[in-house]
Protein backbone atom coordinates (compact mmCIF):
# COMPACT_ATOMS: atom_id res chain seq x y z
CA UNK A 1 0.00 0.00 0.00
CA UNK A 2 1.48 3.35 -1.07
CA UNK A 3 0.74 6.67 0.56
CA UNK A 4 -0.15 9.48 -1.85
CA UNK A 5 0.50 13.06 -0.81
CA UNK A 6 -0.69 15.70 -3.31
CA UNK A 7 1.48 18.57 -2.07
CA UNK A 8 4.99 18.01 -3.58
CA UNK A 9 6.73 19.78 -0.66
CA UNK A 10 4.96 17.62 1.92
CA UNK A 11 5.64 14.51 -0.17
CA UNK A 12 9.35 15.37 -0.32
CA UNK A 13 9.45 16.07 3.43
CA UNK A 14 7.80 12.69 4.13
CA UNK A 15 10.30 10.90 1.88
CA UNK A 16 13.24 12.64 3.62
CA UNK A 17 11.87 11.72 7.06
CA UNK A 18 11.32 8.10 6.00
CA UNK A 19 14.85 7.86 4.58
CA UNK A 20 16.32 9.39 7.74
CA UNK A 21 14.43 6.88 9.89
CA UNK A 22 15.74 3.99 7.76
CA UNK A 23 19.32 5.27 7.96
CA UNK A 24 19.09 5.83 11.71
CA UNK A 25 17.77 2.31 12.23
CA UNK A 26 20.46 0.75 10.03
CA UNK A 27 23.29 2.71 11.67
CA UNK A 28 22.41 1.91 15.25
CA UNK A 29 24.59 -1.20 15.32
CA UNK A 30 24.20 -3.93 17.88
CA UNK A 31 22.14 -3.39 21.01
CA UNK A 32 24.11 -2.35 24.07
CA UNK A 33 25.38 -5.27 26.13
CA UNK A 34 24.23 -5.73 29.73
CA UNK A 35 26.35 -4.13 32.46
CA UNK A 36 26.93 -7.54 34.05
CA UNK A 37 27.20 -10.87 32.26
CA UNK A 38 24.23 -13.23 32.34
CA UNK A 39 23.99 -16.92 31.53
CA UNK A 40 22.91 -15.95 27.99
CA UNK A 41 24.97 -12.81 27.25
CA UNK A 42 28.38 -11.28 27.85
CA UNK A 43 28.95 -7.79 29.20
CA UNK A 44 31.37 -5.52 27.34
CA UNK A 45 33.06 -2.21 28.12
CA UNK A 46 36.07 -0.27 26.93
CA UNK A 47 38.24 -2.11 29.50
CA UNK A 48 36.84 -5.60 29.75
CA UNK A 49 34.56 -8.45 28.72
CA UNK A 50 32.27 -9.82 31.43
CA UNK A 51 31.95 -13.59 31.12
CA UNK A 52 29.56 -15.90 32.96
CA UNK A 53 31.01 -19.06 34.49
CA UNK A 54 29.63 -22.23 32.91
CA UNK A 55 28.40 -21.14 29.45
CA UNK A 56 30.70 -21.02 26.41
CA UNK A 57 31.88 -17.54 25.37
CA UNK A 58 32.88 -17.06 21.73
CA UNK A 59 35.63 -14.72 20.54
CA UNK A 60 36.79 -13.87 17.04
CA UNK A 61 40.49 -13.13 16.53
CA UNK A 62 41.36 -12.43 12.90
CA UNK A 63 40.35 -15.56 10.99
CA UNK A 64 40.03 -17.70 14.13
CA UNK A 65 37.18 -18.38 16.49
CA UNK A 66 38.05 -19.08 20.12
CA UNK A 67 35.48 -20.60 22.47
CA UNK A 68 36.20 -20.43 26.22
CA UNK A 69 34.25 -21.98 29.09
CA UNK A 70 34.99 -21.66 32.79
CA UNK A 71 34.38 -25.14 34.22
CA UNK A 72 35.30 -24.55 37.88
CA UNK A 73 35.31 -21.44 40.04
CA UNK A 74 35.54 -22.13 43.77
CA UNK A 75 33.05 -19.92 45.62
CA UNK A 76 35.58 -18.94 48.27
CA UNK A 77 38.65 -18.75 46.03
CA UNK A 78 40.16 -16.47 43.47
CA UNK A 79 40.92 -19.00 40.77
CA UNK A 80 39.18 -20.58 37.81
CA UNK A 81 39.70 -23.65 35.67
CA UNK A 82 38.74 -23.31 32.03
CA UNK A 83 38.70 -25.12 28.71
CA UNK A 84 38.99 -23.67 25.24
CA UNK A 85 38.67 -24.65 21.59
CA UNK A 86 39.67 -22.88 18.38
CA UNK A 87 38.26 -23.05 14.86
CA UNK A 88 38.62 -21.16 11.59
CA UNK A 89 35.97 -18.57 10.75
CA UNK A 90 33.67 -20.19 8.18
CA UNK A 91 30.03 -19.87 7.20
CA UNK A 92 29.42 -23.51 8.16
CA UNK A 93 29.89 -23.12 11.88
CA UNK A 94 32.36 -24.14 14.56
CA UNK A 95 34.60 -27.10 13.70
CA UNK A 96 37.27 -27.59 16.39
CA UNK A 97 40.90 -27.43 15.26
CA UNK A 98 42.67 -27.19 18.60
CA UNK A 99 41.64 -27.49 22.26
CA UNK A 100 43.16 -27.07 25.67
CA UNK A 101 42.60 -26.41 29.35
CA UNK A 102 44.05 -24.02 31.87
CA UNK A 103 43.90 -22.55 35.33
CA UNK A 104 44.09 -18.89 36.33
CA UNK A 105 44.79 -17.64 39.85
CA UNK A 106 44.54 -14.05 40.93
CA UNK A 107 47.76 -12.53 42.14
CA UNK A 108 47.75 -8.80 42.85
CA UNK A 109 44.22 -8.59 41.45
CA UNK A 110 44.72 -10.45 38.16
CA UNK A 111 45.21 -13.92 36.75
CA UNK A 112 46.01 -14.96 33.19
CA UNK A 113 43.76 -16.89 30.80
CA UNK A 114 45.53 -18.32 27.74
CA UNK A 115 43.26 -19.70 25.02
CA UNK A 116 44.86 -20.65 21.73
CA UNK A 117 46.63 -17.62 20.24
CA UNK A 118 45.31 -15.10 22.75
CA UNK A 119 46.16 -14.17 26.33
CA UNK A 120 43.89 -12.20 28.67
CA UNK A 121 44.22 -10.77 32.13
CA UNK A 122 41.36 -12.11 34.24
CA UNK A 123 39.77 -11.08 37.54
CA UNK A 124 36.89 -12.41 39.56
CA UNK A 125 33.66 -10.41 39.56
CA UNK A 126 31.51 -12.77 41.64
CA UNK A 127 31.01 -16.48 42.24
CA UNK A 128 29.15 -16.61 38.89
CA UNK A 129 31.21 -14.36 36.60
CA UNK A 130 34.56 -12.77 35.89
CA UNK A 131 36.24 -10.17 33.69
CA UNK A 132 38.61 -10.72 30.78
CA UNK A 133 40.56 -7.55 30.01
CA UNK A 134 41.10 -6.54 26.40
CA UNK A 135 44.73 -7.28 25.50
CA UNK A 136 46.90 -4.49 24.09
CA UNK A 137 46.52 -4.18 20.34
CA UNK A 138 43.19 -6.00 20.30
CA UNK A 139 41.83 -4.22 17.22
CA UNK A 140 41.34 -7.59 15.53
CA UNK A 141 39.46 -9.11 18.49
CA UNK A 142 35.69 -9.36 18.82
CA UNK A 143 33.39 -11.05 21.31
CA UNK A 144 30.02 -12.58 20.49
CA UNK A 145 27.06 -11.12 22.37
CA UNK A 146 25.56 -14.56 23.09
CA UNK A 147 26.77 -17.61 25.01
CA UNK A 148 26.13 -21.33 24.50
CA UNK A 149 25.57 -24.23 26.88
CA UNK A 150 28.32 -26.33 25.26
CA UNK A 151 30.91 -26.25 22.47
CA UNK A 152 28.68 -28.55 20.38
CA UNK A 153 25.81 -26.05 20.45
CA UNK A 154 27.69 -23.12 18.89
CA UNK A 155 25.54 -21.90 15.99
CA UNK A 156 26.98 -19.05 13.96
CA UNK A 157 23.76 -18.79 11.95
CA UNK A 158 21.64 -17.52 14.86
CA UNK A 159 19.97 -14.30 13.70
CA UNK A 160 20.49 -12.38 16.95
CA UNK A 161 24.31 -12.70 17.11
CA UNK A 162 26.20 -9.43 17.45
CA UNK A 163 29.97 -8.97 17.60
CA UNK A 164 31.43 -6.38 19.98
CA UNK A 165 34.90 -4.87 19.72
CA UNK A 166 36.77 -2.66 22.15
CA UNK A 167 36.78 0.15 19.59
CA UNK A 168 32.97 0.30 19.75
CA UNK A 169 33.20 1.55 23.35
CA UNK A 170 36.03 4.08 22.91
CA UNK A 171 35.12 7.75 22.76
Amino acid sequence: MALFIADPRKALACRVLAAAALVATACQGPPPPPERPTSKRVAVSVRSIGIPYGPVVLLRYGEQLIAVRVVAAPAAGYSIEYEWETAKVTARGFSTEERGTGKAEEERGFGVVEAGPIRFKWSRASKDAGWLYWPAGSDDLGVCSLTWASFDEIDLQRPNIHWYTQKMFQR
